[in-house]
């Protein structure tokens, strides 16, 4: 069940060069952020306490998409982000699951202005173990030309544990399974 939040972004550099211009109106043509998963960040395995391998996971989570829609505002833009997720268990007795993640804005050069996190929850019914699930966030980008919001970026990653990230990095280096080799044929 998709869920619902609001919350504004402040850029406070862009905010102190408002501020010397009194309320004036946003000027330029609208420029949406470019939305983007975070590479690296886009999946999260839960594991039993103590856990370490495959066998200890209780529930997954994959980012699927990052969608944007921007209307300008009075001064600046808002941005309306909608995140999709594919969650599933592994642990048929888990019945309730939670996982973060978050949304940051960036510069051109990818340097992070500003993050949040958020946390999302789900329940799983009986006899389902594979939801998919989506989120909404408002990011504002108090900006007085709105053409230069397109040079600015929306990252979204989940939010990792230092255990997480290591478990991803296990299931990246291990050895793909390698097929059997051909067998000659049977002689006759």
């Amino acid at each position: 069940m998709p869920r619902f939040r609001q919350e504004i972004v402040v850029l406070g550099v862009l905010m102190l060069g408002l501020a010397a211009c009194g309320g004036t109106k946003s000027i330029g043509k609208l420029a949406c952020p470019t939305p983007l998963i975070a590479p690296g960040l886009d999946a999260a395995a839960d594991l039993r306490p103590g856990g370490s391998g495959p066998g200890d996971v209780r529930f997954g989570v994959k980012l699927t998409s990052v969608n944007s829609n921007c209307s300008a505002e009075k001064v600046g833009l808002s941005a309306d982000i909608r995140i999709g997720f594919v969650v599933a268990r592994a642990d048929p007795k888990l019945t309730r699951a939670e996982f973060a993640y978050f949304v940051a804005v960036a510069d051109a050069q990818r340097n992070i202005l500003t993050k949040r996190e958020y946390k999302v929850s789900v329940e799983f019914s009986p006899r389902l173990n594979r939801l998919n699930v989506s989120d909404e966030v408002e990011v504002g980008l108090p900006l007085h030309d709105l053409s230069n919001g397109g040079k600015y970026l929306i990252i979204v990653g989940l939010q990792l544990t230092p255990e997480q990230l290591e478990f991803n990095r296990k299931q990246e280096q291990a050895p793909a399974p390698q097929a059997p080799p051909p067998q000659p044929p049977p002689a006759h």
